[in-house]
């Protein structure tokens, strides 16, 4: 089984920005509307294999396209988030930063419901959907 993140098929289904060294994918089963990854395209499993260049592009990139989903969403917060090992909660062997944006009573009555709410509330999003999704962000970038 190969890496989903450096899959053609999910990187066309699911990229809707690019920069030299990352890809910006829509996350498959969202926790929130605006669940996005920034993703190196070269495969690296953990940030200790990034250089101080790649990470400065990465963290770049974090910047500008939360910046871009927080007035796209109307957001007025957001979560930057990544997981570096199995024992850290990464399922994809492959670096990958995760972007939400927040909004007033988004997981009312408690902001940091969104730590218990990760795997409960969450669906994934259908073909159409992602589609759909994934057009929409285009634009925006």
């Amino acid at each position: 089984m190969g890496c989903a993140f450096c899959d053609e098929g999910v990187l066309n289904r699911q990229v809707f920005f690019e920069t030299e060294k990352e890809v910006v994918i829509k996350n498959i089963i969202p926790i929130v509307p605006s669940h996005c990854l920034v993703v190196p395209k070269r495969h690296v499993a953990s940030i200790s294999e990034l250089d101080s260049e790649e990470i400065e592009s990465l963290f770049s990139c974090v910047k500008r396209v939360s910046s871009k989903l927080k007035e796209h969403y109307a957001g007025t917060g957001f979560n930057v988030a990544f997981n570096d090992g199995w024992d850290a909660g990464q399922t994809v062997p492959h670096l990958h930063v995760h972007i939400l944006i927040r909004k007033a009573d988004d997981m009312d009555p408690d902001p940091r419901n969104l730590y218990y709410r990760i795997e409960k509330d969450r669906k994934r999003l259908s073909e159409e959907e992602m589609s759909n999704v994934v057009s929409d962000l285009k634009k925006v970038f």
